[in-house]
């Protein structure tokens, strides 16, 4: 991100630029990270043939209260719809789902002094190029491509190598890519394409949004229960998930809007990464927590990031989405 006036302006406190085509909101499931950073990652898009077919949300009646209009919006493609305008744009445009995070290990119910319960390992920055389209069906179905790299929380670096604090033992560091390219969401729930065997508690089941309202603004929550294989070990590995987005009340309801601007947070609670070589015998896990939010344009992500993603490898950024 370029940090002249014009760009301080537009992207002070993750607020919403008035700009048309720069940050619609401040945060990633992955994919695994992106799709489990979210299990959370269901985006969806709106083309003008699916408007002219039928496909155009109607708005809530006018004559609802805010709160009969926010209990609607529970109602299985409701939810499913206001899901996918919160993590993507209906218009059918690629966005940029940017996400910051740090991940912390614990050790819970062993009596252990507080240095030895917790500790902050390290930290990460992640990016998932969507787009999405409404099929005939009115099924959403959206096209991704995630990733992530680790960072040195002290320094402020992206690292390839890492000390880890319960071991002594430096290890590489390897480069995140979800291998999961997209999704299907509809009144039924989600569908995933990943190249690797997934199962959750959202699957096949309508989706679940829980709403508090505080006067002018919203905040819009979903969690999962996932379970996966890695590709490096047979040992299935479980995640708990939970996506909040942070809105205003008129654009959440505003059911014609393509987009909902929002600030996005993902918590996570898993096992211990296979690459940190933790002993078969050390119990304890790990908590992800990370902000982000969406954009339309790769000079609109943060400038240290796109210079990392280029030089590791600049199909991350630029390669058109299959």
């Amino acid at each position: 991100m370029r940090w002249n006036r014009a760009s301080a302006r537009r992207c002070k406190s993750w607020k919403i630029s008035k700009k048309k085509g720069a940050t619609m909101t401040k945060g990633m499931m992955m994919d695994r990270r992106h799709a489990l950073m979210g299990m959370g990652a269901a985006a969806a898009g709106l083309t003008t043939a699916s408007l002219s077919a039928g496909a155009k949300a109607q708005s809530l009646p006018a004559a609802l209260s805010v709160e009969e209009q926010l209990r609607a919006l529970r109602d299985p493609m409701p939810a499913a719809r206001t899901l996918a305008r919160l993590q993507s744009d209906l218009s059918g445009r690629t966005i940029y789902a940017y996400s910051a995070g740090q991940v912390f290990g614990l050790r819970a119910g062993r009596g252990l002094e507080i240095a030895d319960y917790g500790k902050r390992l390290y930290g990460y920055e992640g990016c998932s190029v969507r787009r999405s389209v409404v099929r005939a069906d009115g099924k959403i179905e959206t096209t991704s491509r995630s990733w992530l790299f680790y960072k040195d929380l002290e320094r402020g670096t992206f690292m390839d190598r890492f000390t880890n604090p319960y071991t002594g033992k430096t290890v590489d560091v390897p480069v995140f890519r979800a291998g999961i390219s997209g999704e299907i969401l509809g009144a039924n729930g989600l569908e995933l394409k990943a190249n690797f065997g997934l199962k959750s508690s959202v699957f096949g089941k309508p989706v679940q949004l829980d709403i508090v309202q505080v006067g002018d603004r919203a905040v819009v929550t979903r969690h999962g229960f996932t379970q996966w294989t890695p590709p490096d070990t047979k040992k299935p590995r479980t995640e708990f998930t939970m996506d909040s987005w942070a809105c205003s009340v008129k654009d959440l309801l505003d059911a014609d809007a393509p987009a909902i601007p929002a600030t996005y947070a993902w918590t996570s609670q898993t096992e211990w990464q296979s690459w940190l070589a933790m002993p078969a015998d050390m119990d304890g896990s790990l908590t992800w927590r990370a902000e982000g939010t969406n954009v339309y344009a790769i000079e609109d992500l943060p400038q240290a990031f796109v210079q990392h993603c280029m030089a590791r490898d600049p199909n991350l950024l630029t390669a058109p989405l299959a």
